[in-house]
C-alpha cells in the first residue's frame, strides 16, 4: 500500500470522490507562494521582476481590502513557515493593517493545518502555479490565480497554460470579489 508519509504532490487523488466532500467554512484559502521559485527556470528581465513584485504587493492589498470589505466572509491565509521574505510579505501586510487598526477578524493565518482538509473546507483556493491547485480540482473547488500573463508571456512558468478554463486569474480586486461571489453580492 501508499504509505501517507511517503506521498508528495496530489494527495487528494489518492482520496475516493466521496472522502473529498464536506461542508465548506472558509470563503477563500490562500496559499502563500514565493514566485522567484516558480520562475527560475524561466529568468524574468529585471523590468519584468519589478512588475511582478507590484502585482503580488497589489494582491495582498486586494485581499486584506476584500477582508475589510467583506467582514461577513472568511479568509485563510496557508503561510509556510519559512523564513523567505515572499513568503513573509503577506504575514507584514497583515500585522500592518491590524497595527492601523483594522480588525480583520475575518482573516486568518495558519502554518500547520493539514492542506487537504483545508482544501475540503474551502469554497475558492487561491494561488499560483502550484499542485495545490491541481488537488484542489480534483476535490471538485474552483481555483484562481493572480494573473501575471502579461508580464511573463511564456507558458513555462503557468502549470495550467492551455488550460485556462481550469482556472480563474485575477487581475483586480474586483476581479477578486466577483471570483469569490456572485455579480450582486460585489459591493
Amino acid at each position: 500500500g501508499i504509505r501517507d508519509d511517503l506521498v508528495t504532490g496530489v494527495r487528494v487523488l489518492f482520496r475516493s470522490k466521496s472522502e473529498t466532500v464536506s461542508s465548506t467554512e472558509i470563503d477563500l484559502l490562500f496559499f502563500t507562494f514565493a514566485w522567484r521559485n516558480k520562475l527560475n527556470a524561466n529568468t524574468p528581465t529585471t523590468q519584468q521582476k519589478r512588475q511582478l513584485d507590484k502585482k503580488v504587493d497589489e494582491l495582498y492589498r486586494w485581499l486584506i481590502d476584500f477582508c475589510k470589505s467583506y467582514p461577513e466572509r472568511k479568509v485563510l491565509i496557508k503561510a509556510k513557515s519559512e523564513r523567505n521574505e515572499e513568503y513573509v510579505a503577506i504575514q507584514t501586510r497583515v500585522l500592518e493593517a491590524r497595527e492601523k487598526g483594522d480588525e480583520l477578524e475575518n482573516l486568518s493565518i495558519t502554518f500547520d493545518a493539514d492542506v487537504e482538509g483545508l482544501i475540503v473546507s474551502s469554497r475558492k483556493i487561491l494561488s499560483f502555479s502550484s499542485t495545490t491547485l491541481v488537488e484542489a480540482l480534483l476535490a471538485g473547488k474552483e481555483v484562481g490565480s493572480p494573473d501575471f500573463r502579461s508580464i511573463m508571456k511564456s507558458p513555462f512558468w503557468n502549470i495550467f497554460e492551455g488550460y485556462d478554463d481550469l482556472l480563474h486569474y485575477i487581475d483586480s480586486e474586483k476581479d477578486l470579489a466577483r471570483w469569490v461571489f456572485s455579480e450582486d453580492e460585489v459591493r
